[in-house]
């Protein structure tokens, strides 16, 4: 059995997700705008901080620091929304697949000074 998930808050959370088969999860400019500004509104509302996201066209990475609500919730709220708009111009909802989530012990200074 996979191992629960630590999770509390002040836990960074280095989280990468897929689009099934490595379909697109963006297509162009205005689904990436689509997917901050729904991330936007995710984190402000969970009191979420994002310190760095990457946006490749089949995936797309984030960095996440636990707020107020737990990570697991957090990424539910923001792939359901950004699935049921975006249908990649074909009319059907985008799915993510693979999600692999690296969390650290380390502490902010350590990570943003030295890298990781």
């Amino acid at each position: 059995p996979r191992r629960a998930r630590i999770d509390a808050p002040g836990c960074l959370h280095h989280i990468i997700c897929r689009g099934i088969e490595r379909r697109k999860v963006f297509r162009d400019d205005t689904d990436r705008n689509r997917f901050v500004e729904r991330l936007g509104k995710v984190l402000s509302s969970t009191e979420t901080s994002c310190y760095a996201w990457a946006l490749i066209p089949n995936h797309f990475h984030l960095l996440l620091e636990t707020g107020r609500v737990p990570i697991a919730a957090v990424m539910r709220r923001l792939l359901t929304g950004y699935a049921l708009r975006s249908t990649g111009g074909t009319g059907v909802p985008v799915f993510f697949y693979k999600s692999a989530t690296n969390r650290f012990c380390a502490s902010k200074v350590h990570i943003f000074c030295n890298g990781f």
